[in-house]
């Protein structure tokens, strides 16, 4: 986890540069085509770090639930107001250096396999490459909603 931390966190913080100058509403739009919007898909990145590697080792979440059940897997995108987003961000950049921490502390030395909704996760490794893949996955569900908003809605074909 050490060697990959500073790459995910550098990826994070590059996706709240390219959404630091949108409006509330913008960073709350669902287009048409799209099933959530760019704040969702952030807290969504940040709850399901925190399921795959506290919960899945027995471990208490570090963060309000709400954060945890309101952007995990099988939600909705919702309306956040201003100062949440101002939260989930946060919480988007803090989670990374406190897996770090908890990572080199041991804290996920318990990974339960049978736990896991992943059949081929039969290691911590896996889950963090499962992990990465997801990372991949929303990164670019964010740029792509991104582009859409600041082009104005276009229709689909």
């Amino acid at each position: 986890m050490e060697k990959i931390a500073p790459y995910i966190l550098r990826n994070r913080r590059y996706i709240l540069s390219v959404v630091r100058n949108l409006t509330t509403e913008q960073i709350n739009d669902v287009p048409r085509g799209f099933n959530n919007s760019i704040i969702w898909n952030i807290g969504h990145m940040t709850a399901v770090q925190l399921e795959m590697y506290y919960l899945m080792t027995g471990n208490a979440l570090k963060v309000e639930e709400k954060y945890h059940v309101n952007f995990r897997i099988g939600t909705h995108p919702f309306w956040v107001e201003e100062a949440e987003i101002a939260v989930v961000k946060h919480l988007y950049l803090q989670a990374v250096g406190q897996l770090d921490e908890d990572y080199r502390a041991g804290l996920f030395k318990n990974y339960d396999a049978l736990a896991s909704p992943h059949p081929n996760a039969s290691a911590l490794s896996d889950i963090t490459t499962h992990f990465l893949f997801h990372e991949g996955l929303h990164f670019n569900n964010i740029m792509s909603l991104r582009r859409i908003i600041l082009m104005g809605e276009v229709p689909i074909r």
